[in-house]
């Protein structure tokens, strides 16, 4: 089983997907300007990727994030948000269309989690920030 070559590369995938999991989770744990600048420095690297690394990092850091219990996804969700809301909006189109790609081909509980967090991460928003940002989301998440 061990010289199986699709169940070592399955056994790495799932150890790099446990890995980033735990990532998330101490991001999770972190203070907002700890997490910021680390889920910052991430997106800014991410953007400059070519597009398919670029899926694949995103998809990486999307389905880790999934796993988290839903506060914990709540926290990361609105760093994410608020950083996205800071960018330059070529970069954040950049992201928006990759994370499109992705959030596309998810099941609705993935997307109903997502959106939950999306509510929660914005609810502190203005009326007309927080509508603006929802309906960009709304159509990746429908």
């Amino acid at each position: 089983m061990d010289k199986c070559p699709q169940c070592q590369e399955r056994k790495v995938k799932a150890e790099i997907h446990e890995q980033m999991v735990e990532a998330m989770q101490m991001m999770a744990s972190k203070n907002e300007e700890d997490r910021s600048k680390i889920i910052g420095a991430r997106m800014e690297n991410i953007t400059i990727l070519p597009e398919e690394e670029k899926i694949t990092a995103l998809i990486e850091m999307l389905d880790s994030l999934g796993e988290l219990p839903q506060a914990d996804m709540n926290k990361v969700v609105k760093t994410r948000t608020d950083l996205m809301m800071k960018m330059l909006k070529e970069k954040r189109e950049i992201l928006m269309t990759a994370m499109q790609k992705i959030m596309i081909k998810w099941d609705m509980d993935r997307k109903m989690n997502e959106k939950t967090a999306m509510t929660v991460a914005t609810q502190d928003y203005g009326l007309l920030k927080r509508v603006m940002v929802r309906r960009m989301f709304q159509g990746v998440l429908e």
